[in-house]
């Protein structure tokens, strides 16, 4: 959505809207792209009038499928419906690399930082599933949400993304919510949680492992893992980490990945926050 509103805000404003759009079509149709469709076993036997077991699909339908990666990783072969060279997909995306905020038309605000982290077969996965637990249940929540008004708030680690992140949503504040990110991370680093307050989080972070699947959800998280060269990752593992986690290692953890200089800040902010973007130094753009 941030790239199709980034292409349909270009030009100085003089150019009408139905051109803007026709040209965001033009991209997105140009564009290589893979189409991913996920359906139960259920629905698909009531579709085609059949009871029976789901048969396999056809060679034609895999080489579609095959095409379509080959495509995707070669947007240099991709052609637009004339046969000419396409352009490579996202490029406008170039244009807003910097951006780290954008400014819509509503009352509340989007905040989100990010850090690099590592995949669920590392060992410090475990920690940090446990790290991300107590940041988002017991010191964003109570900091952000209770405290500060907001809808939500919260932390999760995501081993398919490496990455471990926090946010808030329909959130009154801003530059205050991006500084209790901080002061959380402050927090974790000087008195990391002990007896109940761990074993709390554990159980929290144990309760996302085995959190169970909607249908659609587990088939595209498989095919994400196929696209990226994983097979099924085993669980078991990671819950063994988690269930590991000492006080001493959530310290450890946070001082090796959640620095200052590597997060990466997001924020969808409301109306009249231009000002307060400008003073904490985020540049950002207007939708």
């Amino acid at each position: 959505l941030v790239v199709l509103a980034a292409a349909a805000a270009g030009g100085d404003g003089s150019e009408p809207l139905e051109e803007r759009m026709r040209r965001v079509h033009r991209r997105l149709a140009s564009a290589p792209y893979q189409l991913h469709v996920v359906r139960d076993r259920e629905s698909r036997s009531r579709s085609s009038g059949d009871s029976g077991p789901v048969q396999p699909e056809s060679p034609s339908a895999t080489a579609t499928t095959e095409q379509a990666a080959t495509s995707s990783s070669n947007p240099s072969a991709a052609m637009d419906p004339q046969g000419h060279d396409a352009p490579a997909p996202w490029a406008v995306a170039r244009d807003v690399s910097a951006v780290g905020a954008w400014i819509t038309e509503g009352p509340v605000n989007y905040c989100a930082k990010v850090f690099p982290a590592v995949a669920a077969n590392h060992p410090d996965a475990g920690p940090l599933s446990v790290l991300a637990a107590f940041l988002g249940g017991d010191l964003l929540q109570r900091a952000i949400r209770e405290r500060g008004g907001a809808y939500g708030a919260g932390a999760r680690y995501c081993d398919r993304t490496a990455t471990l992140r926090m946010f808030s949503y329909r959130d009154p504040r801003l530059a205050e919510t991006l500084r209790e990110f901080d002061l959380a991370i402050g927090t974790l680093r000087r008195q990391p949680p002990e007896g109940r307050k761990l074993e709390e989080a554990i159980l929290r972070a144990v309760r996302e492992i085995d959190r169970p699947r909607a249908f659609w959800i587990a088939a595209s998280e498989r095919h994400l893992d196929e696209l990226q060269g994983r097979g099924g990752e085993d669980v078991r593992p990671l819950r063994a980490s988690v269930l590991r986690t000492e006080p001493e290692q959530l310290r450890e953890v946070a001082g090796r990945y959640l620095r200052p200089m590597v997060g990466r800040t997001g924020v969808l902010a409301g109306t009249g926050r231009e000002r307060d973007l400008d003073r904490i130094g985020i540049p950002w753009r207007r939708l």
